[in-house]
Protein backbone atom coordinates (compact mmCIF):
# COMPACT_ATOMS: atom_id res chain seq x y z
CA UNK A 1 0.00 0.00 0.00
CA UNK A 2 2.74 2.16 0.71
CA UNK A 3 3.88 1.43 -2.72
CA UNK A 4 1.30 2.96 -4.21
CA UNK A 5 1.96 7.10 -3.41
CA UNK A 6 5.47 6.29 -4.97
CA UNK A 7 4.37 5.11 -8.18
CA UNK A 8 1.38 8.36 -8.59
CA UNK A 9 4.35 10.53 -7.31
CA UNK A 10 6.23 9.50 -10.42
CA UNK A 11 3.51 9.68 -12.52
CA UNK A 12 2.88 12.97 -11.75
CA UNK A 13 6.60 14.26 -12.16
CA UNK A 14 6.26 12.46 -15.26
CA UNK A 15 3.48 13.86 -16.58
CA UNK A 16 4.57 17.19 -14.87
CA UNK A 17 8.18 17.59 -17.32
CA UNK A 18 5.69 15.97 -19.99
CA UNK A 19 3.46 19.17 -19.79
CA UNK A 20 6.69 21.35 -18.98
CA UNK A 21 8.17 19.70 -22.35
CA UNK A 22 4.98 20.57 -24.00
CA UNK A 23 4.96 24.41 -22.94
CA UNK A 24 8.87 24.97 -24.01
CA UNK A 25 8.33 23.15 -27.20
CA UNK A 26 8.07 25.99 -29.99
CA UNK A 27 7.63 24.14 -32.80
CA UNK A 28 5.07 21.63 -34.14
CA UNK A 29 7.86 18.79 -35.23
CA UNK A 30 9.08 19.04 -31.63
CA UNK A 31 5.19 18.62 -29.61
CA UNK A 32 4.93 15.66 -31.84
CA UNK A 33 8.15 13.96 -30.83
CA UNK A 34 7.03 14.54 -27.81
CA UNK A 35 3.86 13.05 -27.53
CA UNK A 36 4.88 10.19 -29.74
CA UNK A 37 7.46 9.71 -27.07
CA UNK A 38 4.81 9.76 -24.47
CA UNK A 39 3.28 7.07 -26.42
CA UNK A 40 6.64 4.58 -27.51
CA UNK A 41 9.15 4.09 -24.46
CA UNK A 42 11.84 3.41 -27.00
CA UNK A 43 10.77 6.22 -29.50
CA UNK A 44 14.40 7.84 -29.15
CA UNK A 45 16.11 4.61 -29.37
CA UNK A 46 13.96 4.10 -32.88
CA UNK A 47 14.71 7.74 -34.00
CA UNK A 48 18.42 7.62 -33.48
CA UNK A 49 18.40 4.06 -35.67
CA UNK A 50 16.07 6.12 -38.07
CA UNK A 51 18.82 8.57 -38.14
CA UNK A 52 21.56 6.68 -39.16
CA UNK A 53 19.70 4.86 -41.57
CA UNK A 54 18.66 8.13 -43.50
CA UNK A 55 22.27 9.05 -42.87
CA UNK A 56 23.54 6.40 -44.52
CA UNK A 57 21.49 6.91 -47.34
CA UNK A 58 22.27 10.42 -47.42
CA UNK A 59 25.57 9.91 -47.96
CA UNK A 60 25.03 7.10 -50.57
CA UNK A 61 23.24 9.51 -52.38
CA UNK A 62 25.92 12.11 -52.15
CA UNK A 63 28.50 9.50 -53.53
CA UNK A 64 25.79 8.78 -56.19
CA UNK A 65 25.52 12.27 -57.00
CA UNK A 66 29.33 12.92 -57.04
CA UNK A 67 29.31 10.21 -59.74
CA UNK A 68 27.04 11.13 -61.31
CA UNK A 69 28.58 14.92 -61.46
CA UNK A 70 31.69 13.41 -63.00
CA UNK A 71 29.76 11.09 -65.91
CA UNK A 72 27.82 14.63 -66.60
CA UNK A 73 31.12 16.36 -66.91
CA UNK A 74 32.82 13.76 -69.35
CA UNK A 75 29.58 13.52 -71.66
CA UNK A 76 29.72 17.31 -71.66
CA UNK A 77 33.01 17.29 -73.21
CA UNK A 78 31.80 14.62 -75.47
CA UNK A 79 28.98 16.83 -77.15
CA UNK A 80 31.32 19.82 -76.92
CA UNK A 81 33.72 17.53 -78.84
CA UNK A 82 30.74 16.04 -80.99
CA UNK A 83 29.58 19.70 -81.75
CA UNK A 84 32.91 20.80 -82.83
CA UNK A 85 33.51 18.14 -85.16
CA UNK A 86 29.56 18.51 -86.49
CA UNK A 87 30.68 22.46 -87.55
CA UNK A 88 33.61 20.84 -88.67
CA UNK A 89 31.56 18.57 -90.91
CA UNK A 90 29.26 21.18 -91.81
CA UNK A 91 32.26 23.28 -93.71
CA UNK A 92 33.02 20.51 -95.81
CA UNK A 93 29.38 19.28 -96.74
CA UNK A 94 29.42 21.13 -99.31
CA UNK A 95 25.66 19.91 -100.66
CA UNK A 96 24.16 20.30 -97.00
CA UNK A 97 22.73 17.12 -96.62
CA UNK A 98 23.95 16.02 -93.33
CA UNK A 99 26.61 13.05 -94.68
CA UNK A 100 29.77 13.74 -96.25
CA UNK A 101 30.28 11.76 -99.07
CA UNK A 102 33.87 10.22 -100.87
CA UNK A 103 34.97 13.56 -102.26
CA UNK A 104 34.15 16.30 -99.03
CA UNK A 105 35.79 13.36 -96.72
CA UNK A 106 38.56 13.77 -99.30
CA UNK A 107 38.82 17.81 -99.10
CA UNK A 108 38.47 17.44 -95.26
CA UNK A 109 41.47 14.97 -94.99
CA UNK A 110 43.37 16.93 -97.24
CA UNK A 111 42.94 19.77 -95.03
CA UNK A 112 43.55 18.14 -92.51
CA UNK A 113 47.04 16.92 -93.62
CA UNK A 114 47.68 20.31 -94.69
CA UNK A 115 46.89 21.61 -90.77
CA UNK A 116 48.80 19.03 -89.41
CA UNK A 117 52.22 20.09 -91.93
CA UNK A 118 51.44 23.70 -90.82
CA UNK A 119 51.79 22.58 -87.20
CA UNK A 120 55.38 20.80 -87.82
CA UNK A 121 56.37 23.78 -89.49
CA UNK A 122 55.84 25.57 -87.21
CA UNK A 123 57.08 24.16 -84.16
CA UNK A 124 60.36 23.03 -86.54
CA UNK A 125 60.49 27.01 -86.95
CA UNK A 126 59.98 27.53 -83.13
CA UNK A 127 62.62 25.10 -82.33
CA UNK A 128 65.09 26.53 -84.60
CA UNK A 129 64.39 30.01 -83.38
CA UNK A 130 65.28 28.61 -80.07
CA UNK A 131 68.11 27.13 -80.78
CA UNK A 132 69.29 30.67 -82.35
CA UNK A 133 68.50 32.40 -79.04
CA UNK A 134 70.46 29.71 -77.19
CA UNK A 135 73.33 29.83 -79.31
CA UNK A 136 73.04 34.12 -79.40
CA UNK A 137 73.27 33.72 -75.64
CA UNK A 138 75.78 31.13 -75.57
CA UNK A 139 78.05 33.39 -77.83
CA UNK A 140 77.20 36.36 -75.72
CA UNK A 141 78.24 34.56 -72.69
CA UNK A 142 81.57 33.39 -74.14
CA UNK A 143 82.18 36.91 -74.95
CA UNK A 144 81.22 38.31 -71.63
CA UNK A 145 83.67 35.75 -70.18
CA UNK A 146 86.72 36.59 -72.28
CA UNK A 147 86.51 39.91 -71.47
CA UNK A 148 86.36 39.23 -67.89
CA UNK A 149 90.10 36.94 -68.12
CA UNK A 150 90.95 40.19 -70.38
CA UNK A 151 90.45 42.30 -67.54
CA UNK A 152 91.68 40.53 -64.62
CA UNK A 153 94.91 39.64 -67.03
CA UNK A 154 95.35 43.80 -67.15
CA UNK A 155 94.43 44.38 -63.68
CA UNK A 156 97.53 41.92 -63.13
CA UNK A 157 99.89 43.48 -65.46
CA UNK A 158 98.63 46.87 -63.89
CA UNK A 159 99.21 45.55 -60.79
CA UNK A 160 103.20 44.26 -61.96
CA UNK A 161 103.79 47.64 -63.11
CA UNK A 162 103.10 49.55 -60.33
CA UNK A 163 105.25 47.15 -58.24
CA UNK A 164 107.78 47.55 -60.87
CA UNK A 165 107.71 51.18 -60.43
CA UNK A 166 107.60 51.14 -56.73
CA UNK A 167 110.60 48.86 -56.45
CA UNK A 168 112.60 51.26 -59.18
CA UNK A 169 111.53 54.04 -56.82
CA UNK A 170 113.25 52.58 -53.81
CA UNK A 171 116.06 51.70 -55.65
CA UNK A 172 116.69 55.04 -57.22
CA UNK A 173 116.23 56.77 -53.77
CA UNK A 174 119.19 54.78 -52.03
CA UNK A 175 121.06 55.59 -54.73
CA UNK A 176 120.87 59.03 -54.79
CA UNK A 177 120.81 59.08 -50.67
CA UNK A 178 124.07 56.70 -51.37
CA UNK A 179 125.59 59.70 -54.26
CA UNK A 180 125.45 62.80 -51.63
CA UNK A 181 126.77 60.45 -48.87
CA UNK A 182 130.01 59.74 -50.90
CA UNK A 183 130.13 63.44 -52.14
CA UNK A 184 130.02 64.44 -48.14
CA UNK A 185 132.79 62.45 -47.62
CA UNK A 186 134.89 63.82 -50.24
CA UNK A 187 134.72 67.42 -49.72
CA UNK A 188 135.19 66.61 -45.91
CA UNK A 189 138.35 64.71 -46.98
CA UNK A 190 139.20 68.23 -48.92
CA UNK A 191 138.51 70.69 -45.82
CA UNK A 192 140.72 68.49 -43.73
CA UNK A 193 143.53 67.56 -45.90
CA UNK A 194 145.50 70.61 -47.46
CA UNK A 195 147.38 70.53 -51.02
CA UNK A 196 150.56 68.59 -50.58
CA UNK A 197 152.05 71.67 -52.24
CA UNK A 198 150.60 74.43 -49.98
CA UNK A 199 153.62 74.57 -47.63
CA UNK A 200 156.34 75.18 -49.93
CA UNK A 201 157.23 78.41 -50.54
CA UNK A 202 157.58 79.92 -53.83
CA UNK A 203 161.46 81.26 -54.58
CA UNK A 204 161.52 84.18 -56.88
CA UNK A 205 163.63 83.87 -60.11
CA UNK A 206 166.37 85.76 -60.72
Amino acid sequence: MSSLPAEEDLIATDKAKLVHYQKEAKSKSLKVTLAQWGDNPNFFEEMVNEQSDVLGLAQAMDQKMAVMAEEETRLEAKIKGFKQLQDICAMFDKDGDGVLDDKELSAARDLIKSLKLSQEEDDHLSKIDALKKEEKLAHIKREEEEETRMIQHHESIKARLEQRKKNRSKVRGSLEKSDEVVAGEVVQAAVKEPPKNASKKVQPTL
